[in-house]
């Protein structure tokens, strides 16, 4: 068992586990909302656990392997990973032991979080699933509670050792490194194909949204409220805008 019941507080806590916080980074720095939520995310472990941060610049995908790498060596439990171009719009607080019993409850070893892209002026979740006829495409919605998916987003993930610890050497020599880039997809979503080849599924969970620097900023209110508006617009004749930037302005370098 990961959790134990204290029977006083009559809270569920997490205890004597070793829990990596880490931030692929890029060009040294992060934006300033992505400070904010990495130090809540640290502040969220409990007293009584080994809490290890882990912050890498280099390539993203070089960022991400060598932080992967570090977990495997560490024995680490827990691994969450953040981009420091990334920010908590709204998430379960504490963070950390929600993940954990999200993780027990569902069975979950990979659970990503939502960023909402604007593709071509269409707002669909950072979600990949495959299609009726096996192609791998975006959600159209939103998922109202904890989901299987077939690829999401890197931009925050939370990992099980168990799921770290099946990226062996041999493993590793047949297929890649774990965010290696293949078959033309991108270093997350060529990570999820990974992790499917090894056995586990992968979840998502719609309660930890996220902004992205280079992405839309929708919570799921807004994002309900503009899909109203759009198909108002669309019965109307009229076009809409579907999104707008995050003010990801203030930058702090490391």
């Amino acid at each position: 068992m990961t959790l134990d019941y204290n029977k006083t507080s009559h809270e569920t806590v997490l205890v004597g586990k070793k829990i990596m916080i880490a931030a692929p980074a890029r060009d040294h720095d992060f934006v300033n909302d992505a400070v904010v939520s990495f130090a809540n995310i640290v502040a969220s472990v409990p007293p009584g656990n080994q809490c290890l941060i882990g912050i890498e610049s280099n390539f993203i995908q070089v960022a991400r392997n060598k932080l992967f790498a570090r977990a495997y060596e560490n024995d680490i439990d827990y691994f969450i990973s953040m981009d420091s171009d990334v920010a908590l719009l709204s998430s379960p607080e504490p963070i950390v032991p929600y993940l954990v019993k999200q993780s027990d409850k569902y069975g979950a070893d990979m659970i990503g979080g939502i960023v909402v892209r604007d593709m071509f002026g269409k707002l669909v979740p950072d979600i990949i699933r495959a299609n009726e006829q096996g192609r791998l495409v975006f959600w159209d919605s939103w998922p109202n509670e904890m989901a299987c998916v077939d690829a999401v987003g890197g931009s925050f993930l939370f990992i099980t050792k168990k799921l770290i610890k099946a990226f062996t050497k041999e493993k590793i020599s047949k297929f890649g490194m774990p965010f290696d880039f293949r078959n033309m997809a991108s270093e997350d979503f060529s990570f999820c194909g990974r992790v499917r080849e090894l056995g586990f599924k992968i979840w998502v969970d719609p309660a930890i949204q996220l902004g992205h620097q280079k992405s839309v900023t929708w919570t799921k209110s807004t994002w309900d409220e503009k899909q109203q508006a759009a198909q108002a617009a669309r019965l109307g004749g009229q076009n809409v805008e579907t999104g707008q930037k995050t003010d990801f302005t203030a930058r702090l370098t490391l």
